[in-house]
């Protein structure tokens, strides 16, 4: 398994965040940013746990969440040697391991009204994730392109799929699973891509390599794969789209930094920053609202950015009894259209999956 671990970290490293730019028609807008703010009345932090409980010694993530209520990520637990993560559901306030293919390990990153959930999980043997959706508590393998391996990352209203799967050259590539079609997106020209999330009209977004080398965030529409551009730097990468065809995600910058950006749907390009810190938008909602997370000194953290403001959101801390509470670390992965945001936070125990609700 030590193989395919490297392996998958090495896609990781090809395919995800420190992404970056291109040639682009329209120039990026940019817009007056506050420092980042902080409110912590605004929203309130809630530590949803692990399997075994909150004060388990484990790992947890809160990925994703559906217009129903459903949350959806992963949560350690014991595994051959080490703690593996699990896909889990929270439902009515219960954590709910939705099992694997047959192999160690497994994780949620989509659901939709329907309480569809898509992910990845590995085979027998530990070598190869294959993408599954989770069907009322059945596990469903969605199969590949003719390679080895495959992902789904996201799911709309209508329950299409898309993510990422290799093809019989063992390339990966973005792909749609159309029922029990498999659908090879393309590229921008490069040998690979992945997409990330699909939206009621069908627009997907993820990234792609070009043939220049670098690797671009796109938009893909009625066949139609667009490069989505950058902030002036190499790379960028597409994570989100709203029902309006908004997207988000992070580009490098001319200055070499990595930034959030939204890419609106009239063709504008805004850099969401803040100066000086690494950022990355993860998830957008029909109102506009942009969540994601931020590094650099004194820490990292995650943040709303709403009408040109980027604020911070108070990190998921359980102290110690008779310990005073700490800032932490924490990232936010999606917004629901009412406003509430899951990712997960610090505790002090492990990172656990969050909710911050009003």
């Amino acid at each position: 398994m030590r193989n395919h671990m490297q392996y998958i970290a090495l896609l990781a490293i090809v395919l995800a965040p420190t992404l970056g730019c291109a040639d682009r028609a329209t120039a990026p807008v940019s817009i007056p940013r506050a420092q980042l703010a902080r409110d912590p009345q605004a929203l309130v932090p809630v530590d949803l746990g692990a399997l075994g409980g909150l004060g388990v010694n484990r790992y947890s993530a809160a990925l994703a969440l559906s217009p129903t209520g459903d949350i959806v990520g992963w949560s350690t637990v014991p595994g051959p040697a080490y703690e593996v993560p699990h896909a889990v559901l929270w439902r009515d306030g219960a954590i709910i391991d939705l099992g694997t293919l047959g192999g160690h390990l497994s994780r949620a990153f989509g659901v939709n009204a329907d309480g569809v959930i898509v992910g990845e999980a590995l085979i027998p043997g530990d070598y190869f994730f294959h993408a599954v959706a989770w069907k009322g508590g059945v596990i469903n393998d969605l199969g590949t392109l003719g390679g080895y391996g495959s992902i789904a990352y996201g799911i709309n209203p209508s329950g299409l799929i898309v993510g990422w799967s290799q093809t019989p050259g063992q390339l990966g590539h973005a792909c749609l699973w159309d029922g029990d079609t498999i659908i090879d997106l393309g590229t921008l020209g490069g040998p690979t891509s992945v997409a990330y999330a699909i939206n009621p009209a069908g627009v997907i977004v993820g990234s792609s390599s070009t043939d220049a080398g670098d690797t671009h965030a796109f938009r893909w529409k009625n066949g139609v794969m667009t490069d989505l551009g950058t902030l002036g730097g190499a790379n960028s990468v597409a994570y989100a789209v709203n029902p309006a065809g908004d997207v988000v995600g992070s580009s490098s910058t001319a200055g070499g930094e990595e930034h959030a950006v939204l890419w609106r749907k009239n063709g504008d390009m805004v850099d969401l920053g803040p100066p000086g810190r690494a950022s990355v938008a993860r998830g957008i909602n029909a109102s506009g609202q942009i969540v994601g997370y931020f590094s650099g000194s004194p820490s990292g953290g995650a943040f709303l950015w709403q009408n040109g403001v980027m604020t911070e959101l108070p990190s998921v801390v359980l102290e110690r009894p008779g310990e005073p509470a700490a800032p932490g670390i924490a990232h936010a992965y999606a917004i629901s259209a009412s406003g509430d945001i899951v990712g997960d936070g610090r505790t002090f125990l492990m990172p656990h999956a969050a909710l911050w609700t009003r």
